[in-house]
C-alpha cells in the first residue's frame, strides 16, 4: 500500500519561513484540508496545485509517495511541526 508523505512541503514551508496560517491564506484552502495534511491524509491535486503556484515549485518539491504502511515518523514529524506551528502563533 503507499501513502503520500508530506514532509518536504513542511521542510519547504521552514526554509522559507512560512507559516502554515499564511500557506492557507495565500492559497485559499480550508484549515480542515491543511489538518488533513498535517495528519497524513489525502488532499486533492487542485490543493497541491495551489501550493505549488504559491510555492513555485514542482509536486515532487513537496510530496512524496511512501510505498508500505505509513508510519509514525512521518506523522510524529507532521505533529511536531504543527505543535511548534501553535506555540509560534501563541507568543
Amino acid at each position: 500500500m503507499a501513502y503520500i508523505s508530506y514532509k518536504k512541503l513542511w521542510h519547504q514551508l521552514i526554509d522559507r519561513d512560512i507559516s502554515k496560517t499564511e500557506l492557507r491564506n495565500a492559497t485559499g484552502i480550508s484549515s480542515s484540508t491543511l489538518a488533513n495534511m498535517v495528519n497524513g491524509h489525502n488532499v486533492s491535486l487542485e490543493v497541491l496545485m495551489k501550493i505549488c503556484v504559491f510555492l513555485q515549485c514542482d509536486l515532487s518539491d513537496v510530496v512524496t509517495i511512501m510505498y508500505g504502511t505509513s508510519d509514525s515518523k512521518d506523522k510524529s514529524y507532521s505533529e511536531n511541526f504543527l505543535r511548534d506551528e501553535q506555540s509560534c502563533t501563541t507568543k
